[in-house]
């Protein structure tokens, strides 16, 4: 199998619709995010080792942190995506999805500084070089291999955080923001 097919048989793995195309050109592969690999579900926890629950139903839409053992997985599973970059940056494009009883969410941030959760699954195929889907994720700090940190595509400077147990949009306050420091735990069996 060529590299070409390779690329277009997972792209069909994240197929949202029907109506999607795999045909690429030179400019989709270059203004075009593109799911590649396969997604793995992880458990996200904070610097104090809270899970990320998400209440998609709530006014809000959010996601908060809580001190949970392995029943939340059976109510509430994230999934990363990885995807391949538009451009040259630091870190791997991210996107992060959420099953919650029998519906599907995917986590965005808004124009707002805010993260939010809608119904839907990410797109395969996101155009452009800012999307409120894709996350960087970085490596926390050079000291610490075992958790990251996660910029927002859209806002530069904006990272997920946990914030009074809330997940929250934030700009970096310091080298080393323990607010910042992610732990994903693969769940992918």
């Amino acid at each position: 199998m060529d590299k070409l097919e390779n690329e277009r048989n997972q792209r069909k793995q994240f197929c949202v619709s029907r109506k999607q195309t795999t045909r690429t050109t030179a400019y989709d592969d270059l203004d075009t995010w593109m799911a590649v690999n396969v997604p793995k579900d992880v458990l996200i926890k904070n610097n104090t080792h809270e899970i990320l629950v998400a209440y998609p139903d709530s006014t809000n839409s959010c996601a908060v942190f809580e001190s949970m053992q392995a029943e939340y997985q059976e109510d509430c599973k994230f999934t990363l995506y990885q995807y391949r970059d538009t451009s040259p940056t630091e870190g791997m494009s991210v996107a992060f999805t959420v099953q919650k009883g029998l519906k599907i969410y995917h986590l965005y941030c808004t124009g707002d500084n805010t993260v939010r959760l809608q119904e839907g699954i990410v797109p395969a195929h996101i155009p452009g070089h800012k999307s409120q889907y894709i996350f960087y994720m970085k490596n926390f700090s050079e000291a610490d291999v075992e958790a990251y940190s996660f910029e927002s595509s859209l806002l530069a400077g904006y990272f997920l955080a946990s914030e009074q147990k809330k997940l929250a949009l934030r700009r970096r306050q310091r080298e080393v923001d323990e607010n910042l420091r992610i732990q994903l735990v693969d769940c992918t069996s």
